[in-house]
């Protein structure tokens, strides 16, 4: 299943990664408490999906952009240029992109598309 995504390989080791690293506060409303020890592994985590229909033709897709010429480098950079992080709870599709003023945006800074193009490549 892996080669049927995008790859990207990070351009460098990222063993310097916590000398910047940063803490955000933890506003309301607030993450659950962290618990500690090994997760409790629950059912849900080995389930097999019961449809697929949407996997297949999400992965159809993906094969299109592939053939295409859409490369890790410019998912990530993507990201990177409009200041979006991939994972977050969105008000909106990725496609509906406003620019500067998009609420999705997670700084209203705009970053030069060099470094851009430095971070990722």
């Amino acid at each position: 299943m892996e080669k049927m995504y995008i790859p990207y390989k990070f351009p460098s080791s990222l063993s310097g990664w916590k000398e910047r690293w940063f803490y955000i506060g933890n506003h309301a409303p607030s993450l659950p408490d962290r618990t500690a020890g090994v997760p409790k592994i629950t059912g849900g985590w080995t389930r097999k999906a019961l449809e697929l229909s949407q996997v297949n033709e999400l992965l159809a897709k993906i094969k299109i952009l592939k053939d295409d010429g859409v490369t890790g480098v410019s998912v990530m950079y993507s990201w990177i240029g409009r200041r979006i992080q991939p994972l977050q709870q969105r008000s909106h599709f990725g496609f509906e992109y406003m620019g500067l003023k998009d609420p999705s945006r997670f700084s209203t800074e705009q970053i030069h598309q060099a470094e851009a193009l430095r971070q990722v490549s």
